[in-house]
């Protein structure tokens, strides 16, 4: 399993983290406030189901629209033993959506290829 962009909850991770997308966020739920989407949000969450986790995995995460300590927290509740953690801080390339400014494509493909 190599989640992209890992996080445990949408509004922790995202919604409270990357404040200029909000606005986006209440429109795709249909809602008119903050406070409904936040209502809404609350249940999109891993809690429960990333202990339940078992396969490889290689979490992915950059920092600039996301939290990544969503992606810590996604990890540290994989139970699988064999699993990555892949920060890709800003200085490094990486950091902004779907990390398209590194290495990351390279480095899942080799990772899913050592795997399969």
């Amino acid at each position: 399993m190599v989640p992209w962009c890992g996080r445990f909850g949408v509004l922790a991770d995202l919604y409270d983290f990357y404040l200029p997308i909000q606005s986006q966020m209440q429109w795709i739920l249909g809602v008119d406030s903050d406070a409904e989407a936040r209502d809404r949000l609350a249940a999109f969450n891993l809690r429960g189901i990333a202990a339940r986790i078992s396969c490889p995995a290689l979490v992915s995460q950059g920092d600039a629209l996301m939290d990544p300590a969503g992606a810590r927290s996604l990890y540290e509740e994989i139970a699988c033993a064999d699993k990555e953690l892949r920060l890709w801080p800003k200085e490094a390339g990486g950091a902004v959506h779907c990390n398209w400014d590194s290495l990351c494509v390279a480095l899942m493909l080799d990772w899913l290829a050592d795997r399969l």
